[in-house]
C-alpha cells in the first residue's frame, strides 16, 4: 500500500482527476462506484475490483482534501460484530457512512471519520471475499491504469478521442499557470 497509494495519486493527477474535480464531484464518483459494488454483491459477481474501485475514489477524494486514508482510519473504532460476516450487513454499514460523508461534504463539515468507517467496511468486505484489501486495490488499479485519458471541464476524454491532445494542452497550461 505504501507504493500503490502514491502511484494511484500520481495516476489521478496525471489525468487531472484531482485538480479537475470538486470534492462534491468526487463524492458522486464514489457513490457511483458504491452502486457498482452493491450490484456486484447482490448478483453474486466477483466484487474485488469494485471494492478496489471504491477505494481508489476514496484515495483521490482524500488527496483532494489533503488527507490520507491512514489518518482517517485512525479515528475509527473497530467493529466487533458477528453480523459483519454478512455482506448485506456490511453493505448497509457502507451506505450509512457514504450517506453521512455526502451530507458532511454538502454542509462543509469534517468527514474524516466517515472515510475511516468506509475503509473499515471495505476491508471487512474484502476479508469476506478472502482477498486482502491490497489485492482488491491492485486488481482495480491494474484495470484503471490501462484507461488513458484526462478529465477536462468535467468530462473524461479518452486518448483515442480527437480532442484529447487539445484537452491535454489546455490542462497543462492551467497547471503551469497555477504554479
Amino acid at each position: 500500500m505504501e507504493v500503490l497509494i502514491p502511484t494511484i495519486i500520481a495516476w489521478a493527477e496525471e489525468r487531472n482527476l484531482i485538480r479537475g474535480s470538486s470534492t462534491q464531484t468526487l463524492a458522486l464518483h464514489l457513490t457511483a462506484e458504491f452502486g457498482q459494488l452493491s450490484d456486484a454483491l447482490i448478483t453474486g459477481e466477483d466484487c474485488r475490483k469494485y471494492i478496489g474501485n471504491t477505494l481508489v475514489e476514496l484515495i483521490i477524494l482524500c488527496h483532494k482534501e489533503c488527507l490520507t486514508l491512514y489518518e482517517c482510519i485512525e479515528l475509527v473504532t473497530p467493529l466487533n460484530d458477528e453480523r459483519a460476516k454478512d455482506p448485506i450487513f456490511t453493505l448497509i454499514g457502507l451506505s450509512k457512512y457514504l450517506g453521512q460523508l455526502s451530507s458532511d461534504i454538502l454542509h462543509n463539515k469534517n468527514f474524516k471519520l466517515n472515510i475511516g468507517y468506509i475503509c473499515m467496511y471495505l476491508t471487512i468486505l474484502s476479508r469476506n471475499t478472502h482477498s486482502p484489501i491490497k489485492e482488491c486495490l491492485s486488481l482495480s488499479f491494474n484495470d484503471l491504469k490501462m484507461k488513458k485519458g484526462i478529465l477536462f471541464d468535467g468530462s473524461f476524454i479518452l486518448e483515442t478521442d480527437e480532442y484529447y491532445a487539445h484537452a491535454v494542452q489546455i490542462v497543462n497550461g492551467r497547471k503551469n499557470h497555477r504554479t
